[in-house]
């Protein structure tokens, strides 16, 4: 099976995929493209070679304050960290039930 990862868009059919939590499956179909309209976060999705949504990744912009790092990792970081720098917070990953049993589509 070939996955592919792509934005998801609104031609994208949500409505199959259930990865078996109601709580990600509910943020994929009613929040994941209002948050990429809010420039809030991005959802990534990999469909297969039928174009079926078999999982997401939303992503969002995310900062990481050197005072919160442990001593011995912040004194081996460049100085150019400070003030806090960018990173990318991954926050759920969802993966369709059928992909997961290896049961294929």
């Amino acid at each position: 099976m070939t996955l592919t990862l792509v934005s998801l868009t609104k031609a994208l059919s949500k409505a199959a995929f259930d990865c078996g939590y109601p709580e990600l499956n509910q943020f994929l179909r009613h929040n994941a493209l209002k948050n990429g309209e809010l420039s809030i976060g991005k959802t990534y999705v990999a469909v297969n070679e039928v174009d079926q949504l078999v999982g997401y990744v939303p992503i969002s912009a995310a900062q990481i304050a050197a005072e919160a790092l442990p001593e011995d990792i912040r004194s081996r970081l460049p100085a150019i960290l400070f003030p806090p720098s960018a990173s990318v917070s991954l926050q759920s990953i969802g993966v369709s039930k059928a992909l997961a049993r290896g049961d294929g589509f």
